[in-house]
């Protein structure tokens, strides 16, 4: 099972920590994963944006191509 690292959404002020597990989210939140391979994990993650998960993920490993 994949789990996020990280979720948090931005309120105006600093980024507020959420618990990763809750059945819903506010809106503009942000779940970070990580890659299992221990590539790059800042760009890894979906954002909820009016009530939908959009993708900001990018590929795990080495991006050297």
């Amino acid at each position: 099972r994949i789990e996020p690292a990280l979720a948090y959404y931005n309120n105006g002020k600093e980024a507020v920590q959420l618990d990763k597990q809750q059945k819903a989210y506010p809106n503009e939140t942000i779940l970070h994963y990580a890659c299992d391979d221990g590539g790059p994990t800042e760009a890894s993650a979906i954002q909820c944006r009016d009530g939908e998960w959009v993708s900001l993920l990018l590929p795990c490993g080495n991006n050297d191509v």
